[in-house]
């Protein structure tokens, strides 16, 4: 298929050596079964865990139990600013960024500047890195007894292609991405109980379900019916019995199946243009009327764009327009481009909303999660557009 004088390596080691010579390289780092520890360093001689006593390798094999593989972060930092089109652009948010008092990108954040004011060396050095630590939680330095292992405390040379020189790149780890139960892991915040919103903490105005632990994925059934009895609300809603059987009433979102197969052959008939989601036909199936293989990427869509349109003509009205106001506030907290003067009116928007959608609800579908989006306005004013 490929020319005879082709450059190609005919050998995998070949192909290694290519990409270790250009800064690409791997550490394989052996773990103890429990994630206790990582045999380098002070440990690298140790054949069992210290803290567990799990063996280091298989039994009567030299294979090791777990293996971390680490990828360096300075080689392909020094890479990247040897290339002078790439290391023009690590500028970028200092020299090419537009200037105009909105939230395009971080460095409009009153985060950022903040930080620029209190450390006015690392500022004054536009190629310096922030860092945003995106993990499924960790706690990148152990048990706490060293906080400068993953970084030299006094930075690295690298060269600096696009001028030709050489310079002290220093970082900071500006932010984290993450979803909230790493969040927890990270910051060793407890993110269950009375006090989970971690910005309200003891602040949180909560009312405890008795049954809302056996409720399963579902947010509505038996169980969250039997709250209302004993919360004495919405007496409509109450477990209805007739004879052995329990009956549900519907509430103003449940769908019938006709709705929901209405609603998913909106969503099967959706046509995109490409590059703009996955596949939407792909992730309807009309034979369970379920949406399945959702990614991150296709929730945005379906929440910001699709599902307004879907519900439309399915749902009744007061319902469907207190959906699609949750819908609008989240396409324009994710928008690139932010007007901090409209804030505070998006601040209530989302207040009045979560307050209509506790009108048509049950109260078990409002757990910490849904509360968290009344706070995403103040973090995005601090941090920056949320789209990054």
């Amino acid at each position: 298929m490929l020319p005879e004088d082709n450059m190609l390596p005919t050998r995998t080691y070949d192909a290694k050596q290519v990409l270790a010579s250009i800064g690409l390289t791997h550490e394989k780092i052996h773990v103890c079964p429990n994630d206790c520890i990582l045999f380098r360093k002070e440990y690298a001689s140790l054949s069992q865990c210290p803290k567990c006593n799990e063996s280091r390798y298989i039994k009567n094999k030299s294979t090791p139990t777990k293996v971390m593989w680490y990828f360096p972060v300075i080689p392909r930092l020094r890479r990247l600013f040897c290339t002078a089109e790439n290391a023009k652009h690590m500028t970028w948010h200092a020299e090419g960024r537009i200037r105009d008092e909105k939230l395009r990108h971080p460095a409009d954040s009153p985060q950022w500047k903040k930080f620029d004011d209190e450390y006015e060396d690392f500022a004054a050095e536009t190629r310096n890195i922030r860092f945003a630590l995106a993990t499924d939680g960790m706690n990148p330095h152990g048990m706490q007894s060293s906080t400068r292992s993953t970084w030299p405390e006094n930075g690295i040379e690298v060269y600096y292609g696009f001028r030709d020189e050489y310079f002290t790149l220093k970082a900071m780890l500006y932010g984290t991405i993450n979803d909230f139960p790493a969040y927890g892991n990270l910051s060793g915040y407890s993110i269950k109980g009375q006090c989970a919103c971690p910005i309200c903490s003891k602040n949180t105005d909560y009312i405890r379900l008795e049954h809302c632990h056996k409720n399963g994925k579902k947010k509505d059934g038996i169980n969250a019916r039997l709250d209302l009895v004993k919360m004495r609300i919405r007496s409509d809603l109450a477990p209805v019995k007739k004879g052995k059987r329990t009956f549900l009433p519907p509430t103003a979102c449940t769908l019938s199946r006709h709705e929901k197969r209405a609603f998913c052959e909106a969503l099967y008939s959706v046509k995109v243009p490409e590059g703009y989601s996955s596949n939407i036909k792909s992730l309807v199936s009309l034979k369970d009327l379920k949406l399945k293989g959702l990614k991150s990427h296709d929730c945005h869509i379906l929440m910001e764009n699709l599902i307004p349109c879907a519900i439309r003509s399915i749902l009744p009205k007061k319902v469907h327009v207190a959906i699609t106001k949750l819908c609008f506030f989240f396409k324009t907290i994710c928008s690139k481009v932010i007007d901090p003067a409209k804030l505070p009116a998006l601040q209530n928007h989302i207040s009045e909303t979560l307050c209509e959608l506790e009108m048509y609800f049950l109260p078990s579908f409002f757990d910490i999660i849904v509360h968290l989006t009344i706070q995403l306005v103040e973090e995005t004013k601090l941090c920056g557009p949320a789209y990054m």
